[in-house]
């Protein structure tokens, strides 16, 4: 079967054109485009129209792409979506335009995904500390023997943080303000941290540029004194240093923002390393997918993802 997996964030959207069979997958075809959906919410909680026209741009052609593809459309709305006040009014727009049905899903659903799509990119790791911070929200799930344990999904994340503080020492205060009150965090001292994101995997390139490597994102270790070294000073390069080490020009004022939450859970715990994964929630369904294979019915995805999560 051929599903196209939209995942519709706070900063960006992104499709797989995925081939899914019992056994095993193929993704035919990857397209991101930054979208900053979530651009001037604000306390209002409020889309506007600038962003929500953008968007439903992005997604029409997404939806033009899926039916030269002869594929059937599985759509996710994350942070962005699910805090806003318009979100029903948002949905029906995009459903009306698009011919896209938008499943909105939860902040605990979103980890449970994202925590799927962990393991499914690494069947060795055993105890780790999962964080995927996004535009609008962060996750973070702790785990042991590849078990969850725990997890919790914060109302933060690149884009948000950076409309609320004037400066990057604000948002440090206020974010570890919010993690010292996460009373689970305290029992996962000293195990990898697993990150997930834009941000993170931007800050895992721009580790590669400058160290002049040639490898995967995926699976890159960065030690603890590495990313605080790393972290303070991408928080103090200009616009044109970002690009020179070819961060995405919409993400280069978002950067630090989003790799705060990981930096300082990895202070706070005194985790060893920080492991990249670009494996997530689209990842994750598609592991749900595979092992519920005869469950499913193609022309009733919502379902499916409903009955899955």
């Amino acid at each position: 079967m051929k599903i196209s997996l939209i995942d519709l964030g706070s900063n960006s959207a992104r499709m797989y054109v995925t081939e899914i069979n019992e056994n095993s997958y193929n993704i035919l075809s990857k397209h991101r485009v930054m979208t900053k959906l979530s651009e001037g919410m604000g306390s209002e909680k409020i889309l506007k129209e600038i962003p929500i026209s953008r968007t439903i741009d992005v997604l029409k052609n997404f939806a033009d792409l899926s039916e030269k593809e002869e594929s059937t459309i599985l759509a996710t709305a994350t942070a962005a979506v699910r805090l806003a006040k318009n979100k029903d009014e948002f949905t029906e727009k995009v459903f009306n335009e698009t011919n896209i049905k938008l499943n909105v899903i939860s902040g605990e659903t979103e980890a449970k995904l994202d925590f799927e799509g962990v393991l499914f990119g690494f069947p060795d790791i055993q105890d780790c500390l999962i964080t995927d911070t996004g535009g609008g929200s962060t996750e973070i799930i702790y785990v042991k023997n590849r078990e969850i344990q725990n997890k919790i999904s914060l109302p933060f994340g690149a884009v948000s943080l950076k409309e609320k503080f004037d400066n990057i020492s604000d948002a440090e205060k206020a974010v570890e303000e919010e993690l010292c009150k996460i009373e689970f965090l305290k029992d996962a001292c000293n195990i990898p941290i697993i990150g997930l994101g834009g941000s993170i995997s931007a800050i895992a390139a721009v580790d590669i540029n400058i160290k002049n490597k040639k490898c995967n994102i995926h699976n890159y270790k960065i030690d603890k004194n590495e990313l605080s070294d790393l972290y303070k000073s991408i928080t103090k390069m200009s616009y044109d240093e970002l690009i020179k080490l070819k961060v995405e020009k919409e993400r280069t004022d978002t950067i630090s923002f989003g790799c705060l939450p990981t930096y300082i859970i990895s202070n706070y715990l005194d985790c060893p390393n920080l492991y990249i994964s670009t494996f997530g929630l689209r990842e994750g369904i598609i592991s749900k997918i595979i092992s519920n294979f005869s469950l499913v019915d193609i022309n009733n995805m919502e379902q499916f993802l409903e009955n899955i999560v």
